[in-house]
């Protein structure tokens, strides 16, 4: 799919596949996961349409959006819900028909787990605040470059094992597979560019009680520093355009494999 070959007189349609809701009162100051998305992606000509599967809301077909984006949840992807299993036959669907997909956090981990990999509880924890991530290969679509990128993140699950075929882009001292590519259709990302700062602050300060506190303090710790949320957009527009031709590899600006 290249949503240059979409019709000029339309915007290429983006369907978001919504897997929460945001809590409340935080709902209220920083919108649902359709308002942070349409913040992130404001500037890449994608119309987004959300559909709220986590309600039994999905497209009638694959092919009621040029391409798709899967949002973060605060199920796991493992639990025995019927939308789950229905999001899951869903994106195969749309793996077959070749529609590019990228997934967010949850949608990182259904990926995976849909597509044969596995997705679990991480045996080192919760993965809380900015987190960097080392790009282990750069692709075509990955303008500008970076050796490494930061994101928010909030999660105890991650891909532990990659589908068949999958290609890992990046990974970060919480989480081996923090980026991957499957057949130049899907990626997963597992950090949250869509989470600005108060969010993600606040969020975090919500898992007291959950997490311990060391931990809680740790994560604060590092807000200070900023985050890649404008390179990610970039990255994810163009791998969901199919801009980069060929999408051939360059050499990573790492150096690493």
């Amino acid at each position: 799919m290249n949503a240059n070959s979409c019709s000029a007189t339309r915007a290429p349609r983006l369907g978001l596949l919504v897997c929460d809701e945001i809590a409340t009162p935080l709902r209220e100051v920083h919108g649902q996961y359709p308002e942070m998305f349409t913040r992130l992606l404001a500037d890449t000509g994608f119309e987004l349409v959300p559909y709220r599967v986590y309600a039994g809301e999905f497209p009638l077909s694959v092919a009621a959006c040029d391409a798709y984006l899967v949002s973060g949840s605060r199920r796991s992807v493992y639990e025995d819900l019927p939308w789950i299993a229905r999001l899951s036959a869903f994106l195969r669907e749309l793996h077959a028909a070749r529609r590019r997909v990228v997934g967010i956090c949850f949608g990182h981990q259904l990926i995976g787990q849909a597509m044969g990999g596995r997705a679990e509880r991480a045996p080192q924890g919760w993965g809380l605040g900015r987190q960097p991530a080392e790009v282990l290969q750069t692709l075509a679509w990955m303008q500008p470059p970076a050796a490494s990128y930061a994101l928010y993140a909030v999660h105890q699950d991650q891909v532990t094992a990659l589908p068949p075929g999958a290609r890992r882009l990046a990974q970060s001292a919480h989480c081996e597979n923090a980026m991957f590519v499957l057949d130049d259709l899907f990626l997963g990302v597992q950090g949250h560019p869509e989470f600005e700062r108060a969010y993600a602050e606040a969020i975090t300060k919500n898992k007291r009680g959950i997490v311990a506190d060391e931990v809680i303090d740790a994560a604060l710790s590092t807000f200070a520093e900023p985050v890649d949320a404008a390179l990610l957009a970039r990255w994810i527009s163009a791998f969901l355009s199919g801009d980069a031709p060929g999408d051939i590899e360059q050499p990573s600006t790492s150096g690493a494999r």
